[in-house]
């Protein structure tokens, strides 16, 4: 009887050793699934996961990852296709709309040199002053899509949003003061520090800065956020703007 006890330890043993062996293997499997997987996803590749391990359960893992990286993959592409089509069509609309912008800027002088009635003159007036923001617009979409084309270009250094937009309300404060605006400015103790481009930055905060000059009833808020999340030029709730 002794010794049918040593032999089913000694199995009892084997099996345990080939249990061991088993998980390792496993573990090492689902290790390197775990890191191909990582690897592909930083990768613009078309490889795929390979095992050492010949399990089948872990190569039916393997392979079910590989069907999902190429379904990934199709979708980057067709994501990366769409915004190269998307970038074209609004390089293309920017480029459209500056054409005849032009033009119309063009007669809107030839008209200003006719002899017009005064309320003809008003209306001339209009006419200019929402065709200037019509090209405003339409050169901060051309900027944009240049911005995209080639994101490199901007030139990120860290930069202080509070001192930034004060010196945009300085260089403004002669206009706003002429439309009888006395902006209310909340901004924060500590210095809230970006990487961005200096000119980009300059550019955003005239251009609302302009805006709120032209169109403001009077009232304006400027407030910037500790954590630069917010940085917000408002006109009051009971205003418009025209």
């Amino acid at each position: 009887m002794e010794w049918i006890l040593w032999i089913s330890l000694a199995c009892a043993a084997v099996a345990v050793l080939i249990l061991a062996v088993k998980i390792h293997l496993m573990k090492k499997a689902a290790r390197e699934i775990a890191q191909g997987f990582a690897e592909k996803l930083k990768e613009d590749t078309n490889t795929l996961i390979d095992l050492s391990s010949r399990d089948r359960s872990m190569r039916a893992l393997a392979s079910a990852v590989n069907r999902e990286l190429r379904r990934l993959r199709a979708l980057r592409r067709r994501y990366q296709q769409g915004d190269m089509e998307l970038k074209a069509a609004v390089t293309n609309i920017s480029h459209d709309l500056r054409t005849p912008l032009t033009a119309i800027c063009g007669y809107l002088d030839l008209m200003e040199k006719e002899e017009k009635s005064e309320q003809a003159a008003n209306y001339l007036h209009i006419i200019r002053g929402r065709t200037e923001l019509l090209r405003q617009l339409t050169e901060e979409l051309f900027r944009y899509c240049i911005v995209l084309s080639d994101p490199e270009g901007l030139e990120a250094e860290p930069l202080d949003l509070g001192s930034a937009l004060e010196v945009s309300l300085a260089a403004f404060y002669t206009d706003l003061t002429a439309k009888g605006i006395t902006p209310q400015i909340v901004m924060p103790e500590e210095k809230v520090v970006r990487r961005l481009d200096r000119a980009a930055l300059s550019r955003i905060f005239a251009n609302l800065l302009s805006n709120a000059a032209k169109y403001s009833d009077g009232d304006l808020q400027v407030s910037l956020s500790p954590q630069g999340k917010r940085c917000c030029l408002s006109i009051p709730a009971g205003r418009s703007a025209r």
